[in-house]
């Protein structure tokens, strides 16, 4: 039933370390990955549990079960409500809401024919995460609800995530090595830092020049 997901996916996150450890994994960053349904469970625990998984994707994630398609005539129907009164209606499980505390990297990937799960639901997902954790929206034109890893760029999408999540930014290339010409075209500050980041002494230098030839000395 909804009212047991939830509590179930915790169950089955307290076994995850018995279960990586004997496989050598334990200690591992663990991504949650949830495709439709899943997403109820996952947006859980990577809300109540964001200490223990490093990012959380969504695909064609389900969002409000209420505003799925298939779901609002059945209700009209059985209760006699109008759209009005629908949407007055508690969410099961308030999984937009527990979006908006989230504080793990997010990834959101939804086809723009998605007619299981509106990609309506996928915006505002992403709309709902709060600017602190880096998120991403990515839709696929033409793609429906099951066919979202046929996209051009789906896996290059996920790689790149996995990649940012798992070992940071990119970071920038160093800086090429200072050669004799370089160390006479900077001026006193910047010698002075440069010799600072080396952890060279240069309080007995007061000219420029004895501070090129001091760095000089160093390189």
């Amino acid at each position: 039933s909804l009212g047991k997901l939830c509590p179930d996916a915790e169950s089955i996150a307290r076994q995850l370390p018995s279960l990586l450890r004997p496989a050598g994994l334990e200690g591992l960053p663990l991504i949650l990955w949830a495709r439709s349904i899943g997403a109820l469970s996952a947006v859980h625990l990577a809300v109540c549990q964001p200490a223990d998984f490093a990012g959380l994707i969504v695909e064609s994630g389900l969002m409000s079960i209420k505003e799925l398609p298939v779901v609002q005539p059945m209700l009209l129907s059985l209760l006699g409500a109008t759209p009005d009164a629908l949407a007055q209606l508690p969410e099961p499980v308030e999984t937009l809401s527990k979006v908006a505390r989230l504080a793990v990297p997010l990834l959101v990937l939804h086809g723009t024919q998605d007619h299981i799960v509106p990609v309506a639901q996928a915006q505002r997902c992403f709309e709902a995460c709060p600017p602190g954790p880096a998120k991403k929206l990515v839709l696929a034109p033409g793609y429906s609800h099951n066919d979202l890893s046929g996209f051009p760029t789906y896996w290059a999408e996920v790689r790149d995530f996995l990649r940012c999540v798992t070992e940071g930014p990119p970071q920038a290339a160093p800086a090429p090595p200072l050669g004799s010409e370089e160390v006479g075209r900077l001026s006193v500050a910047e010698l002075k830092a440069h010799l600072g980041a080396l952890s060279v002494d240069y309080s007995h230098c007061v000219e420029k020049s004895e501070l090129a030839e001091l760095l000089r000395s160093r390189l």
